[in-house]
């Protein structure tokens, strides 16, 4: 079965280590790859990659394996992304944060 969660719905739930039930710290942004694609979450000062995530539950995040410490580079915020049109137009928000590359 497919889940679905917004990112306004996970911003604030809490990341654990599946296997040990240790806190990694509270959900604070989605961020995408060059592709697109939703790459790591982050959590505290560390980067969970999407990956490792184990389940979705009620308030919390559960995650395989322990998140990456170094800030991945070339990530995209999903906050607040630019959506443009077939023909390259801007439809919605202009803002978009990067990482450190």
């Amino acid at each position: 079965m497919l889940n679905v969660v917004r990112r306004s719905q996970i911003i604030g739930w809490i990341a654990i280590d599946s296997s040990t039930a240790n806190s990694f710290g509270e959900l604070e942004e989605v961020w995408l790859d060059d592709s697109g694609r939703i790459a790591y979450f982050l959590g505290g000062e560390t980067y969970l990659p999407v990956e490792g995530i184990a389940g979705v539950g009620m308030g919390a995040v559960s995650v395989y394996y322990p998140p990456v410490e170094d800030t991945p580079e070339n990530l995209r915020r999903l906050h607040e992304i630019t959506v443009e049109s077939t023909l390259g137009e801007p439809l919605g928000c202009k803002q978009i944060h990067q990482t450190k590359s």
